[in-house]
């Protein structure tokens, strides 16, 4: 079971590392190499300087212009540490839509688990800008299925990968609140509205495995989608893998 990093200004934060993976014996995903967090909006100096007693040395921001002052709430956001690489993914001009978050979120509570990884599918299948399609669509999830493809990548088991991913749903449930703020300002006579806001949040291992099934029935698993419809080369992956992997 993964464990939460606690540090204040700071949440959803933990180390991608531990997990057993099945590509050679007593392999596992390599401690202090990928964290995971929320966004950074309430970073503090001790939490710089936590994350650089972690080693963090490149930052991956996946969020979409504007969108940690949305939902953070939060209007002049901090500088990122100085010892730090900062990369930010590479949008086309996008605008992030609470009015279209709002109607796809509707879609999401009615689809249930099987239309979120079908939703999922379409997005990772999208081309030529695959990544693309999962950084600007997906907002929460985004993080989870990046991290999920790296897991799995990695050999790490589809049932572990999934529990990873529905780890972060009781980190996420401070913002609800201004969830359902957003929501009835776009949308004021909107039903259950709290049960809505917490669609945005769910995020259940049903729907990773699935979508993890999926990918295998499509494409024969992650690795061959990773290869193939996303163009990385066999060298570029055994690389990425020695990188994740440490034997024990």
């Amino acid at each position: 079971m993964p464990t939460s990093i606690r540090v204040d200004g700071l949440f959803n934060l933990r180390d991608l590392g531990g997990y057993r993976s099945n590509l050679f014996p007593n392999a596992r995903i390599r401690h202090g190499i990928i964290y995971r967090s929320g966004h950074l909006a309430n970073i503090t100096d001790f939490a710089c300087d936590r994350l650089h007693e972690l080693g963090v040395s490149l930052i991956i921001n996946l969020t979409t212009p504007g969108e940690t002052e949305l939902f953070s709430g939060v209007v002049v956001l901090p500088d990122i540490p100085s010892w730090a690489h900062h990369l930010r993914a590479p949008y086309k001009n996008t605008v992030l839509s609470i009015a279209d978050q709002v109607e796809k979120y509707k879609h999401v509570r009615t689809a249930g688990p099987t239309g979120v990884a079908q939703a999922y599918f379409k997005m990772l299948k999208s081309r030529p800008d695959v990544f693309q399609e999962i950084l600007t669509r997906m907002i929460v999830y985004r993080t989870g299925v990046v991290c999920a493809l790296l897991l799995s990548l990695g050999g790490v088991s589809d049932d572990v990968v999934a529990d990873d991913y529905s780890f972060s749903e009781q980190n996420l449930q401070h913002m609800l609140p201004r969830m359902v703020e957003l929501t009835l300002e776009v949308d004021p006579g909107v039903e259950d509205v709290e049960g809505l806001a917490r669609v945005v949040t769910e995020c259940r291992k049903d729907t990773m495995l699935i979508t993890l099934e999926i990918v295998r029935m499509e494409y024969g698993g992650v690795y061959e989608y990773v290869k193939d419809c996303c163009n990385v080369s066999q060298g570029d992956i055994e690389r990425i893998r020695r990188a994740l992997l440490t034997e024990i």
